[in-house]
């Protein structure tokens, strides 16, 4: 019983401090939606019917995207495949918090998956519905870094997605 008082409380906090934190943007971060999977099945159709284009540089990230992720973390620091991040402890802070795997655009849809270091290496996956340059929904969870393919990327979900802490945990992070 204590447990899970512990757990309902530090989650009400959680999403508490996540709403509390964001900034003035025009997307914002539903924690509760993300962490009861709301919107997966939205995302997992666009994932096996939609037309990807794939692309490897972070330059290629369409603006109002790269805008809204920069607005939601402060600044949203993403190095290249092959470049240098903060991988650990011991990395230099002036390098990016981030680093690049693979990403994807379809017509209404973005799919990037990521690197993030810190006392260990998490990869993130990071799925975006879009309109036109607005973005309607996001979903955010943990991954894999072989993930390089919407079919892979469907896979994983669809394998993990009702396992407990199987596509993420009580925090969102971006």
């Amino acid at each position: 019983m204590l447990r899970t008082g512990g757990f309902a409380l530090f989650f009400l906090f959680a999403i508490t401090f996540s709403v509390a934190g964001q900034k003035h943007c025009s997307c914002m971060v539903d924690t509760n939606r993300i962490l009861l999977n709301s919107d997966l099945d939205e995302f997992l159709s666009g994932l096996k019917h939609g037309t990807f284009i794939t692309y490897s540089q972070k330059k290629d990230i369409p603006k109002f995207i790269m805008d809204q992720l920069d607005c939601l973390t402060g600044s949203f620091s993403l190095a290249n495949p092959g470049q240098e991040y903060r991988c650990c402890c011991t990395s230099s802070t002036k390098l990016p918090k981030r680093k690049l795997l693979y990403f994807a655009v379809s017509r209404d849809m973005f799919v990037m998956t990521y690197l993030t270091g810190g006392i260990g290496v998490e990869s993130h996956l990071l799925l975006i519905k879009f309109s036109g340059q607005k973005i309607e929904k996001l979903w955010t969870g943990l991954g894999d870094g072989n993930l390089k393919s919407p079919g892979g990327i469907f896979t994983f979900i669809k394998s993990r997605r009702y396992k407990e802490w199987g596509l993420n945990t009580n925090m969102i992070t971006l």
